[in-house]
């Protein structure tokens, strides 16, 4: 987790809102899980982010809506997180620590937003059926993925 944090830590300096960053943390943890795309990345000679990583984020149906500060070294990173294995329990932490924190972060209460549900299940490669316990602030929410779209199950009842 300890590198999960690096991460968020450091893309939290280029950007003002917390959601922001944890968004864009898990974009990047995606994105450098493919090999081949990360090799592609870190070799490009722009200081922009190569349209590529956009690409690949539509390709599984992630629509990029945040302004990357354009200071921020996305190589730095790609170069981190490509290396990286998170398992649910890691990402389970990781989100909880950022969530505990959402006073000083200004995150969300009490429910865990849709992009990064969205995110999680891409990360986790959750199939059809499967599921991974959020124990964001104690209230027994469930990423479950269905068909195509994902529901969010609160006590039983979907939202």
């Amino acid at each position: 987790m300890k590198e999960l944090l690096q991460i968020f830590q450091y893309i939290q300096k280029y950007h003002e809102d917390n959601f922001d960053v944890l968004c864009l943390t898990l974009e990047f943890l995606l994105v450098g899980q493919d090999k081949t795309l990360s090799a592609e990345l870190l070799i490009s000679k722009t200081k922009e982010i190569p349209q590529s990583f956009y690409c690949y984020l539509q390709k599984h149906n992630l629509t990029h809506k945040i302004a990357i500060n354009s200071d921020l070294n996305y190589k730095k990173i790609i170069k981190l997180a490509q290396n990286l294995k998170v398992n649910a329990q890691e990402l389970e932490d990781f989100i909880q620590t950022i969530a505990l924190q959402k006073t000083i972060l200004k995150l969300y209460d009490y429910a865990t937003p849709a992009e990064i549900n969205m995110l999680v299940c891409k990360l986790l490669h959750l199939q059809k059926n499967e599921s991974i316990y959020n124990p964001c602030w104690f209230l027994a929410f469930e990423f479950k993925r269905t068909s195509q779209r994902m529901s969010i199950f609160w006590c039983g009842y979907s939202s």
